[in-house]
């Protein structure tokens, strides 16, 4: 049989108010995030004499792009670059990451060839949790007026 002074202690642990702590916790960029999401900065973009070939007809973007909210990140990458004309030439990547900022370097090489407004974009589609797009661009004016056929070279650093 229980004796009557543990019947007691027990109820008496039932009875006994337990004091609640509330804490005031700021969340994380992280925890605050509802799915994850890729963000994307044309930074730069410019004309130069990159390969070196004696005339400054080549063409070089940068683009930072941002990853949040996730552990793993896969997406679709296209960079183009557009000629005053409207002549294009794109250049495409599949990147699978677990690195929240990349940076892509691209080289349009012997592409700087008419006068007026070219036009770097970069356009992003996420496809972890959902998909997910995002575009930027970079508008410049290099002199032109040679002719001629190029390559695209594009790096992806961190």
């Amino acid at each position: 049989m229980y004796s009557k002074l543990a019947i007691l202690a027990v109820i008496g642990m039932m009875i006994t108010p337990v004091a609640v702590v509330a804490a005031n916790k700021k969340l994380s960029t992280q925890e605050a995030c509802d799915k994850p999401s890729l963000g994307l900065r044309v930074v730069e973009g410019y004309y130069a004499d990159i390969d070196n070939d004696g005339t400054a007809d080549d063409v070089y973007g940068r683009v930072v792009i941002d990853l949040m909210c996730g552990n793993r990140f896969r997406f679709d990458y296209k960079v183009t670059l557009t000629l005053p004309s409207g002549f294009s030439v794109s250049d495409y990547l599949s990147i699978n990451t677990r690195l929240k900022t990349l940076v892509i370097e691209t080289v349009f090489y012997n592409y700087a060839l008419e006068s007026g407004d070219y036009i770097i974009s970069a356009e992003g589609l996420l496809s972890t949790g959902g998909l997910s797009y995002t575009y930027a661009d970079i508008i410049f004016d290099p002199p032109g007026g040679i002719t001629g056929t190029g390559s695209i070279s594009s790096t992806v650093s961190y």
